[in-house]
């Protein structure tokens, strides 16, 4: 699949979001630890493609966990 731009940039606030149970079981996974993160925001401090899973991995809790950018939102457009 080609590489399509991420939606975020180092330094941006994001808000983490709960994926599907059909994402939560695809690669980078879902650790039921990251459930208490989801609604609280972060700033993000890493970003890199992702061969496998075809979408941007991105750090932002302090590097303990991968997100899929689709699992992080803008909080501006959550209104």
């Amino acid at each position: 699949m080609e590489q399509y731009e991420c939606p975020f940039a180092v330094g941006d606030i994001v808000v983490f979001m709960e994926p599907s149970e059909h994402d939560k079981a695809r690669r980078p996974g879902w650790n039921g630890t990251m459930e208490r993160l989801v609604g609280s925001t972060a700033a993000v401090e890493r970003i890199a493609w992702d061969d496998e899973c075809d979408s941007y991995l991105i750090r932002c809790d302090n590097g303990r966990w991968s997100w899929k950018d689709s699992w992080l939102q803008n909080p501006y457009s959550l209104f």
